[in-house]
């Protein structure tokens, strides 16, 4: 029987996708469907608005990064052991769904210097790609990095496994900015991507969003940036920054929301760089937020140039006008004395359409060429042109058109600042290539332009490749193939859709008015190459019971829709425009319910071959997504929010209120409804003011009043019902501030926390979404801003869950309760990486933990106790990284073993050294000090207090091993009161002058209890040793009774009762300021003397600068 249902249900949607895939026969008749647009800027305010606490004005850059490292603190959780585990490989063997045929926004293209058919894409909210054969197929790099909004790429041409990733979406800053569009500077690889870790000198609002990055082809360590704040150098691969370009007013205040693009002129350090802010018709603008306030709106764009960027550069301005917005640079490759500067309009400009108002606000501003390298610029096209269709390289075509071509009425949508791209043929620098909305050609050094693509044409298909000038809309790059001059000759697009080529560039393009209402004859053949390009934006999903298909209303991209019985992670469009709320029959697969924003629910009874509207008798404003639920009790009964509760009997086909109005502001708007599967009378309504409660939902009218109360300030997200106890009830909040899980036991009537305690405790991060175990309903789970979390026992703890997948938004959850075999499965739809699933038992198998800032700290083996490690989180080579010091023994007498590398997820690879030949102080010459390689060990961790280290020594004294590691101290929080030595003097110090010994400190406990924990490594004699001691901090310093120690072996060997303690001495170390200190030291050890040392600092521990 449930072989007989799938195929029911597939067969439509075969049929459906047959149809969509079928090449129109007259382009002038199968006009775009623009009755369903996407709304992103709508969207942005509404995804400001659910997570900004009540009183804020803006969300606090820093809360991410400080919800991050509470959860990388967390302790992970294994389905299968029904426990919580700490320094076990336990997080869930997630499967990618896909969508693998539907990419989304991409960015940032680049190829490998060694091999062209190895690319790097860079998605907007999903991340690094990678292909290695030209693009047939892509996989997922950076999905362990800190942040995956990539906005621009670079590869080392010298060292091509370093690549260096800028995050952050620029273009689409609203100063309502949210995970998923902001950055955390950039990231960079040296492993060819299998690891990308932040350059901490980039940790900072200096680098939020980064928007271009050029390397040096005369010193490839040297790398440029162009970031929110202007042009940025490190002359040091990423190690440190320094400022180059910071265009600002009078006052100091910026002129631009950013610098958009460098170029940088071969075989020189002549760098250009365009800096801008965007039209007042963009979809983003709000007055006095993005846009800087020193020109009362937006400052006219600015092309900057440098004859030598190295030092401190002198700039000139050589490009600038009234009404230019962002300008996008390109450089002819057979001729870089040639440059083209394609620039947008932040002015109305002319009127196409005679109704009185400027139609190219955020449209074409004009086309200029170069002939000197930058230093003088000419317009070629402006967008006051006759030739209309050349003037539309921002805009929508068929909208200008629409009237001619029989679209509808005229509409000059453009989007300048959001879409642009521009590239010069490489043989020839008078074809010019630029992407708008769609792609343009021009033969004759920009003068004019033919159209290339068409974003309509089957619009829908999703499986179909290489039909004639379809191409996704909004286009953001354009790069030709590095080998084109040597005959292959291939252009790629990057855009909304991923990526896209066409081996056709010489390909026809349409001229003229007439060219906006199809290809006519023909135009360049366009194939998308998106294969596991797993970048698509889910604002929803749900999932059929019986796991028989699942759906997900997608950004851009329509609803989507995946059966068992789809081949290659393939999902199907089964509606446009912007997808929202979903729901499917839980009688029937064939029914189900779509939407796109506001009020505009649709119906299938067919699987989704077609719909019709189902919002007969709504009248209503909602959140930006309309919720709506079905009653699984009786599934024609469906529920929707607005200012009140709707509700329709019979599938849509009409509304009735349900409820009295909430309110009149935005504020009182549903955003979530929960409805018992026991109880079909008992209903929650949640917006940002309270939940609401009934217990007469299946008659309630317009006049009822629900009762209501308030667990905190903010927006509900989700609310939901246990399958078995009607009276117990969950609530979430997508509100940053307060605790965002609640419990009802009452049925809604009052609510109490469930967020954990301790290090159980959740962080402060959006929550959008809870599901319930239906074998287990203390097994809750909830989808964040920053993945998924559990809790086994109802909310007294909770543990991370998402090691499977990307660091991404999970928007929504869903349980298929009773699949095939029996085992409910959960799914995630996730904003940036698609959609995901898990059998609820079968969560093990995959690293969790990444070390972190929390690492810093002293291990040890308990059965080895007399030796051990001390290990430092620190910048190395400006990433995050160990410096690890194995104090042991050899032979009866102390060694120590040190040696730095930067960390990869849970491990850190760190070559060691050895030394010898120095004396105790006075008598100590750093030109005495002998340094040697001694192998290196390999530090895995699968918790901030359990690991091993697992040694290879190229010396024959010493064996190979591995021991267990456990925690013995962690660093303590910081001691309140200016001057007081406190947990941010953590770290090594060091005298120049006596460089090669020194002192490790570590102060831990909690203020008022601290204690300072020293190890100072020294010389006796040309030998190593070792002197260890702690002691209580008290204002300024400690004083500590130092132990010297000796007898024992090195390991397999190492046994604790062999090792002899022995008092050595008093140390006392007392800080000047932040980086200086002094210690002084009595000895009563033979050997050794009385003295003093002035220090410095040499290292800081990550998250513990002092303030």
């Amino acid at each position: 029987m449930r072989t007989a249902i799938r195929l029911l249900v597939v067969v439509p949607i075969l049929l459906s996708a047959c149809a969509l895939h079928q090449a129109p026969t007259d382009s002038r008749v199968q006009p775009p469907p623009r009755n369903r647009p996407d709304s992103p800027g709508e969207r942005a305010a509404y995804d400001q608005a659910r997570r900004l606490p009540p009183g804020a004005v803006a969300i606090n850059p820093d809360w991410y990064p400080d919800a991050e490292r509470r959860a990388a603190a967390m302790a992970s959780f294994s389905t299968q052991a029904g426990r919580m585990v700490t320094g076990e490989k336990t997080a869930p063997r997630w499967e990618w769904l896909g969508p693998s045929n539907v990419g989304g926004r991409t960015r940032t293209l680049v190829f490998d210097p060694r091999n062209p058919a190895r690319m790097l894409s860079g998605g907007v909210s999903g991340g690094v790609f990678e292909t290695t054969n030209g693009g047939a197929s892509w996989q997922p790099l950076s999905d362990d990095a800190a942040n995956i909004n990539i906005g621009a790429l670079a590869i080392d041409p010298v060292a091509p496994d370093t690549i260096y990733a800028g995050t952050g979406e620029l273009y689409r800053n609203s100063a309502r900015p949210f995970a998923a569009m902001w950055g955390q500077g950039i990231l960079r690889s040296t492993e060819g991507g299998q690891h990308f870790a932040q350059l901490l000198a980039t940790a900072n609002e200096n680098f939020r969003y980064v928007s271009d990055l050029v390397i040096s082809s005369l010193d490839h360590r040297r790398l440029y940036a162009a970031t929110n704040t202007g042009v940025w150098r490190s002359d040091d691969g990423g190690i440190s920054f320094v400022h180059i370009l910071n265009p600002t007013d009078g006052s100091g205040g910026l002129l631009y929301e950013g610098c958009t693009d460098l170029e940088l002129l071969p075989g020189s350090e002549t760098l250009l760089a365009s800096c801008a802010s965007r039209s007042e018709d963009d979809r983003y603008w709000l007055p006095g937020t993005v846009v800087p306030p020193a020109c009362g709106g937006p400052c006219d764009a600015t092309v900057f140039r440098t004859d030598d960027a190295r030092g401190t550069p002198a700039w000139q301005v050589v490009l600038t006008e009234r009404g230019m917005g962002r300008t996008s640079l390109a450089l002819a490759p057979s001729n870089p004395d040639i440059l083209y500067a394609l620039a947008a309009s932040t002015l109305p400009g002319p009127d196409r359409n005679g109704d009185g108002r400027g139609d190219y606000d955020n449209g074409l501003h004009a086309l200029f060429r170069s002939s000197d390298g930058g230093r003088t610029w000419q317009a070629r096209l402006r967008n006051t042109s006759g030739d209309v269709l050349s003037t539309y390289l921002l805009s929508y075509a068929d909208g200008f058109e629409a009237v001619r071509c029989g679209f509808g009425s005229f509409d000059a949508y453009s989007a300048g600042w959001y879409n642009q791209a521009i590239a010069v043929n490489p043989l020839d620098p008078d074809i010019v290539w630029v992407g708008g909305m769609e792609v343009y050609r021009s033969n004759d050094g920009g003068a004019s332009f033919g159209k290339a693509s068409y974003w309509w044409l089957d619009a829908g298909s999703f499986t179909a490749a290489g039909t004639s000038g379809a191409i996704h809309a909004d286009q953001h790059v354009l790069k030709f193939h590095p080998n084109y001059a040597q005959g292959t000759r291939v252009l790629y697009s990057a855009n909304d859709g991923g990526v896209a080529y066409t081996d056709d560039d010489a390909g026809p393009v349409r001229t003229g008015a007439s060219a906006a209402c199809g290809p006519g004859s023909g135009v360049v053949r366009w194939t998308t190459i998106e294969q596991g390009l797993g970048t698509v934006q889910f604002y929803t999903g749900a999932v059929s019971a019986s796991a028989t298909l699942w759906l997900g209303g997608a950004q851009d991209n329509g609803t989507l829709l995946q059966s068992f019985l789809s081949s290659g992670n393939q999902f199907f469009e089964i509606f446009g425009g912007d997808g929202a709320s979903v729901a499917i029959d839980p009688r029937d697969d064939n029914v189900l319910y779509v939407s796109y924003q506001n009020v505009n629910i649709h119906r299938s009874i067919n699987g989704g071959s077609t719909f019709v509207r189902a919002t007969n008798g709504i009248s209503d404003g909602t959140v930006f997504i309309m919720p709506f639920v079905i009653d699984v009790a009786a599934p024609d009964r469906l529920y929707a929010g607005g200012s009140r509760l709707w509700r329709t009997t019979n599938q849509g086909r009409n509304w009735s209120a349900a409820s009295a109005v909430l309110g009149g502001d935005f504020t009182d708007r549903i955003s979530a409804i929960g409805l018992s599967p026991v109880n079909p009378n008992l209903i929650l309504l949640g917006n940002q003011r309270a939940i609401f409660r009934s217990n007469a939902a299946t008659s309630a009218n317009g006049s009822t009043t629900f009762a209501q109360t308030s667990p905190r300030s903010g927006w509900v997200s989700s609310l939901s019902f246990d399958p078995v106890d009607a009276n117990v009830a969950y609530a979430t909040y997508s509100t940053f501030g307060g605790q965002h899980v609640w419990r009802s036991s009452d049925a809604g009537a009052s609510w109490s926390p469930i967020d954990g305690v301790g290090a159980g405790a959740l962080p402060d991060i959006p929550v959008h979404h809870l599901v319930i175990d239906p074998n287990n309903r203390q097994r809750l789970y909830i989808g964040t801003d920053i993945g998924v979390f559990v809790t086994l026992d109802g909310g007294n703890s909770w543990a991370r869950e998402n090691g499977g997948f990307a660091n991404v938004i999970v928007e929504r959850l869903a349980i298929a309760s009773n699949p095939p075999g029996g085992v409910p499965e959960l799914y995630a739809f996730t904003y940036g990486r698609g959609a995901w699933r898990v059998p609820l038992s079968d969560l093990d198998g995959v690293a969790s933990y990444r070390i972190g800032a929390d690492i810093s700290g002293t291990f040890f083996d308990p059965a080895q106790d007399g030796h051990g490690w001390f290990i430092e989180a620190t910048d190395i080579g400006g990433v995050p990284g160990v410096v690890a010091t194995w104090y042991t023994y050899l032979e009866g007498e102390q060694v120590w073993l040190v040696g730095a590398a930067p960390v990869a997820g849970d491990s850190a690879r760190v070559p060691l050294s050895i030394t010898r030949g120095g004396g105790f102080p006075p008598n100590f010459a750093p030109s005495s000090v002998v340094v040697e390689p001694w192998g290196e060990v390999v530090l895995l961790f699968g918790s901030r207090d359990q690991g091993t280290a697992t040694w290879t020594s190229t010396r024959p004294e010493f064996g190979n091993g591995s021991m267990p590691l456990r925690r013995l101290t962690s660093i303590g929080s910081a001691n309140p009161g200016t001057g007081n030595l406190s947990s941010c003097h953590s770290g090594t110090w060091y005298q120049p002058l006596q460089n090669g010994h020194g002192l490790q400190t570590q102060i831990i406990g909690p203020p008022g209890q601290q204690q300072l924990v020293a190890i100072w490594f020294t010389y006796l004699d040309g030998h190593q040793v070792w002197l260890l001691g702690a002691g209580p901090v008290t204002g300024d310093q400690a004083t500590l009774p130092m132990t010297l120690t000796e007898g024992a072996r090195f390991p397999p060997n190492f046994n604790p009762a062999s090792v002899v303690r022995q008092p050595w001495g008093t140390l006392n170390f007392r800080i000047v300021d932040n980086q200086t200190a002094r210690m002084q030291w009595q000895s009563s050890a033979a050997g050794f003397s009385n003295g003093e040392l002035a220090l410095q600092r040499l290292t800081t521990l990550l998250d513990h600068d002092c303030p």
